[in-house]
């Protein structure tokens, strides 16, 4: 099943914004949205997703 054009824009737009993370996490993430559109995806996706985001921590000086 192909991703409505609307969806696609959005999570494009979404995911141009997210300059901070690296394009594993795109890729897996827009592979995950279109499992849940399918209503095809396992938890296993959700952590492949959850493990492939970049997260900066600051200090609090």
């Amino acid at each position: 099943m192909a991703i409505d054009a609307a969806v696609k824009e959005a999570l494009d737009a979404t995911l141009a914004e997210a300059t901070d993370q690296p394009e594993d996490f795109k890729r897996r993430f827009r592979r995950l949205i279109t499992l849940v559109l399918n209503g095809n995806y396992e938890d296993s996706d959700v952590r492949n997703v959850m493990d492939s985001i970049h997260v900066v921590v600051q200090s609090e000086d």
